[in-house]
């Protein structure tokens, strides 16, 4: 502003300034961070989202953007009830609770894809504070191949255990130690137990007494040689005997050394 003398001339100028240097730099520092934040944030593998309390999305990174087939912006005018299936979308409120009240959770969902495809997903979210608020953050990872290998080995189970139960002989697997792993429609009603009672049971349990003795020895040949051919006595849950042939071999089952024996 002017500055004038006493009789009213102007003899100069008053001028205040301000330094902001200071403030340049906090708004580049800010700057800087968000261009880090986003690069690491739509880097991730997994589809990440942070959303409100009420579900409406905050902030989405680009794999969830194209997993969904999504613009950014489009997510951010949406919740995630607009993203979940039916089934998931009615837990949604319970879930939100949850996080709040213990911190991180766990949960599968079902999302649904702009076109209408359905993707299982894998959910872990905690409670975060996210510029100056409360919010969930949620790493969301696609499971659609374990769902399809589960399946897989689901329909193969039914197969497995339709071929199973309809062999004519008795089948049963066990592991090295004689415990029963897995027993046949025929086998139990030879024996008069059910599945879920031998499986709780070992071969010595329903065999003979006199041939107990020499089952640690017939086990310990049968890993040597490969294949072994005997005769036994097993019992009925009545009592009575029941002699049979029995021919068995080594094998994996689930993984781990097993010994599968055809009862005759």
């Amino acid at each position: 502003r002017p500055h004038q003398n006493a009789a009213g001339e102007i003899v100069g100028v008053v001028s205040l300034v301000l330094d902001v240097t200071a403030r340049h730099q906090m708004d580049e520092a800010e700057r800087r961070s968000e261009e880090q934040f986003r690069t690491i944030f739509d880097n991730v593998g997994d589809g990440v989202a942070i959303y409100e309390p009420n579900g409406d999305f905050v902030e989405v990174n680009r794999v969830l953007c194209e997993r969904l087939g999504y613009s950014r912006d489009e997510l951010l005018s949406m919740s995630v009830l607009d993203i979940d299936a039916p089934e998931s979308a009615s837990l949604l409120q319970g879930r939100i609770e949850r996080v709040f009240n213990e911190g991180l959770a766990l949960f599968e969902v079902a999302h649904v894809r702009r076109d209408g495809t359905r993707i299982p997903t894998e959910i872990v979210s905690r409670k975060i504070e996210f510029r100056g608020r409360p919010v969930i953050l949620t790493v969301q990872r696609d499971i659609t191949s374990r769902k399809q290998t589960e399946e897989a080995l689901r329909v193969s189970e039914q197969q497995f255990r339709t071929i199973f139960d309809s062999v004519g002989d008795g089948v049963a697997i066990l592991d090295p130690d004689g415990n029963f792993l897995e027993v046949n429609l025929v086998i139990c009603e030879r024996l008069g137990y059910s599945r879920e009672e031998l499986l709780a049971m070992s071969v010595a349990a329903v065999t003979a007494p006199e041939w107990i003795a020499g089952i640690p020895e017939r086990v310990a040949r049968l890993m040597r040689d490969g294949v072994s051919f005997i005769e036994t006595v097993h019992l009925a849950r009545d009592g009575k005997r029941i002699p049979s042939d029995v021919q068995s071999r080594p094998i994996q089952f689930h993984g781990r050394p097993a010994i599968v024996s055809v009862l005759r």
